[in-house]
């Protein structure tokens, strides 16, 4: 969403200053989105049961310092690489969630589940490094 990352980023901070989580709406579309606890990273799918969706080889790249889940109609589709994510049609509503390092993504039979804590983290950079 390259082209809409401005409108994004005017919604990452609450009215006090804060870091905001959770559900956004650019273009009336709702997005979800929620900081990882240690920012960028390599992350890995520890479940992945979501039909057609292919995780990317080796896991999640974040150089942002969030992952989220948004829908299609805002993303650069014509120049887009989405070597780093994964693109998925759900036929249900989506139940997103985060914590204690762990991201959700949860429709009908399905669910994806990306683990951000440290060990794993740590373990992937210094995998990428060598």
């Amino acid at each position: 969403m390259e082209s809409r990352w401005g409108d994004f980023c005017e919604k990452l901070q609450t009215d006090d200053g804060t870091d905001h989580n959770g559900e956004i709406e650019i273009e009336g579309l709702k997005l979800w989105f929620h900081y990882t606890k240690l920012g960028d990273g390599i992350f890995p799918a520890l479940k992945n049961t979501l039909p057609n969706a292919q995780v990317p080889d080796g896991g999640f790249f974040v150089d942002a310092g969030l992952i989220g889940i948004v829908p299609f109609d805002l993303t650069d589709s014509s120049s887009a690489d989405y070597s780093s994510g994964v693109t998925v049609t759900f036929a249900n509503a989506v139940i997103c969630s985060y914590q204690d390092g762990l991201f959700q993504f949860k429709s009908g039979r399905g669910e994806l589940v990306i683990n951000c804590v440290l060990e794993f983290r740590q373990a992937l950079w210094g995998h990428w490094q060598n």
